[in-house]
């Protein structure tokens, strides 16, 4: 199979897929090395088609967007506005979407704003805020502790971006 017909029918796997497809499994499908699909991968996205990544593998964005979100849980973090964007890229590349984001003001209390981030687009677009008002976040009011309610498709999504966001240094643990 020729280079080009080999990333068609990995497109098409794609488009087809209700759920992501490993790099692993597309590798074993063509009899390639999983580097290979990585490469391909990049290449298709460079081409302009809109994959994205998840800890359980690749997934058409426009599918991902459409897969059921039944599980919410709450979610405790700290991070510099620096920071922010790639916080809304690990909870977004897991196939979830942010609900809200809370904080817990001395004064005033539980303080609750929808957040509505369920998408690439959306990430810019509040990225696009954030340096239009000089990074004034929610939680610069609590020195950058602030709780989000994810919407996940099961348990194990959330349990995964828990822990990318560990890993990041995002996640907040007293």
């Amino acid at each position: 199979m020729k280079v080009q017909e080999r990333r068609q029918a990995i497109v098409e796997a794609l488009e087809a897929a209700q759920n992501p497809i490993s790099a692993s499994d597309l590798a074993a499908s063509f009899d390639i090395s999983r580097q290979i699909i990585v490469s391909d991968i990049n290449r298709l996205r460079q081409a302009g088609y809109q994959i994205t990544s998840t800890h359980r593998g690749y997934i058409m964005s426009q599918t991902l967007q459409t897969l059921p979100l039944n599980y919410r849980d709450r979610i405790c973090c700290r991070h510099s506005l620096s920071q922010t964007q790639r916080e809304l890229e690990i909870v977004l590349d897991h196939g979830a979407a942010f609900e809200s984001v809370e904080i817990d003001h001395p004064i005033y209390g539980l303080i609750t704003a929808s957040l509505a981030i369920e998408g690439d687009q959306d990430i810019q677009s509040f990225m696009s805020l954030t340096q239009d008002h000089q990074g004034a976040l929610l939680s610069s009011l609590t020195q950058g502790i602030h709780y989000h309610t994810l919407k996940c498709p099961d348990k194990a999504s959330f349990l995964a971006i828990k822990a990318a966001l560990k890993e990041e240094g995002i996640l907040y643990e007293n």
